[in-house]
């Protein structure tokens, strides 16, 4: 099957509800290369400069991005099975591998018990292209998250994600906006969250979670391709009343808790968990030594976030292989910032960063740091090291090359005579290095001294004000979230 040539080339962008503005400011005229096609609430059309084809790689990139793909055209109608005709009838030379079937977001994470990517409008309307695929005699695949409270029974209608379908990176999408109003996409995957139907994981929750931060974190990890070894110790600062520290427990970490705040009690009492009931600043680096991957998602700007950090993980007996970590943004403006942020973590040694708004993330991204390179020692300015005292007295003449050898007997016979002897000198130059090297280790004291203060002199009015953790009683929450179907559009359902 051959690709249709684009007439218009035009991609969609789907972000979190409050991105829009932003990322319409960085990817559009006259700042970006594209122009605004159409705006809705959490997606975004624009059109291309550029004459690139379906399966293009040149796809809108930034944090606040979603998902993104190639725009082939808009589907109306009152009724889901005319659309999915009129969607196989016009589309039917695509060669795509895979379908995923998603729905814009209708409202942001955590409103009124709504999450990303549970749709029941979704899952019907792949169960729908499945079938008419499967009656025209087609064996692809279609995908999409299953809502909540969804029996086995009718999850088996659909395929579930696994190894073989991240082989398969040629994918058609529907895209709900409106229930009678579509977008079909197509899109080349090229990053792990490419795979998930409108860039939403699907990971086992349980019954009853402690607070979204199961959520958060959990699509963290899977996001970052980041694994935890049996039995691995991990920090999590800002860990209050425990979601987080949940999903890593089920996970087979160690776990050390840091919040004032208390704790829940069924974290509590998990035998491999600790609480340090204190604010992070107040414990002393050298305990944080046994841990591995520090995790902190605390309510504060992004410069306490990484000032806090920052004066753990260049601690000398520091040895975090990982660090996972949520920015929040006083505003959105701030992710305007996220460049300067990203080249603050990369001092640290770390030389795999990745920033992303998960799709569980309010006005907040998640940032992970890998692969650290072991920190070189310090070293002084030659420039500055010629003037030392330890430099004046190991320094080689560069006249004493040119001396007769006469001339240097009778030198050194006279510098016998009149000067120390060799065991003198070298007692005198060890004793000006270690002079240098505990005025070396005074500057480094002063200077964490110094960043210390400056966290403690940002005041309790930098905290966001904005509840990223609310504890909930448990995952199964209402339908309420769908949209609104009326009845001239009943048949859709």
């Amino acid at each position: 099957m051959t690709s249709p040539e684009p007439k218009h080339p035009f991609f969609y962008v789907a972000c979190q509800h409050g991105a829009e503005p932003i990322i319409k400011q960085l990817l559009c005229e006259p700042q970006g290369p594209f122009r605004l096609a159409y705006s809705n609430k959490g997606l975004l059309t624009l059109k291309s400069p550029l004459p690139v084809g379906p399966w293009t790689r040149a796809l809108p990139e930034h944090p606040l991005v979603r998902s993104r793909g190639f725009v082939l055209g808009k589907i109306e109608g009152t009724e889901s099975a005319p659309m999915i005709e009129e969607i196989l009838e016009r589309f039917g030379q695509v060669d795509w591998q895979v379908g995923h079937v998603w729905q814009r977001d209708i409202a942001q994470p955590g409103w009124n018990g709504f999450e990303p990517g549970s749709s029941a409008l979704a899952w019907s309307v792949a169960v729908e292209l499945q079938r008419a695929l499967r009656l025209r005699g087609d064996t692809r695949e279609v995908l999409a998250n299953p809502p909540d409270g969804l029996e086995p029974a009718e999850r088996s209608n659909l395929a579930t994600p696994g190894a073989s379908s991240r082989s398969k990176n040629q994918i058609l999408e529907i895209i709900i906006d409106e229930p009678n109003r579509w977008w079909v996409a197509t899109k080349l995957a090229q990053q792990p969250f490419d795979f998930w139907p409108g860039g939403v994981p699907e990971f086992p929750v349980p019954d009853e979670i402690l607070s979204r931060a199961y959520l958060k974190i959990a699509e963290a990890f899977a996001w970052g391709n980041l694994a935890i070894r049996p039995g691995e110790k991990i920090v999590e600062i800002g860990s209050s009343p425990g979601g987080a520290c949940q999903w890593l427990l089920d996970q087979g970490a160690v776990v050390t808790g840091v919040d004032p705040a208390e704790m829940d009690p069924r974290i509590l009492t998990h035998p491999n968990f600790t609480h340090w009931r204190s604010r992070s600043l107040q414990l002393k680096r050298k305990l944080f030594r046994p841990f591995r991957i520090l995790v902190c998602d605390a309510n504060v700007t992004p410069n306490y976030t990484l000032d806090t950090v920052e004066s753990i993980v260049q601690y000398p007996t520091s040895r975090m292989r990982a660090l996972v970590l949520t920015i929040k943004f006083p505003k959105w403006e701030s992710a305007e910032n996220l460049g300067e942020y990203i080249e603050r973590v990369k001092s640290w040694g770390y030389t795999d960063i990745q920033v992303r708004q998960l799709a569980h993330n309010r006005r907040e991204v998640c940032l992970i740091a890998k692969d650290r390179v072991k920190r070189p020692e310090p070293t002084v300015d030659e420039s500055s090291a010629q003037d030392t005292p330890l430099a004046r007295a190991t320094e080689k003449s560069p006249n004493a090359e040119k001396a007769p050898s006469a001339e240097k007997a009778a030198n050194a016979e006279k510098a016998t005579a009149k000067n120390p002897t060799d065991t003198e000198k070298q007692a005198h130059t060890e004793k000006t290095a270690n002079r240098e090297k505990q005025q070396t280790e005074r500057n480094k004291r002063t200077l964490r001294n110094q960043r210390t203060q400056r966290i403690k002199r940002t005041t309790a009015s930098e905290t966001i004000d904005e509840t990223n953790d609310e504890t909930i009683t448990g995952h199964h929450w209402p339908l309420s979230h769908q949209l609104p179907c009326p009845s001239a559009v009943q048949g859709i359902l």
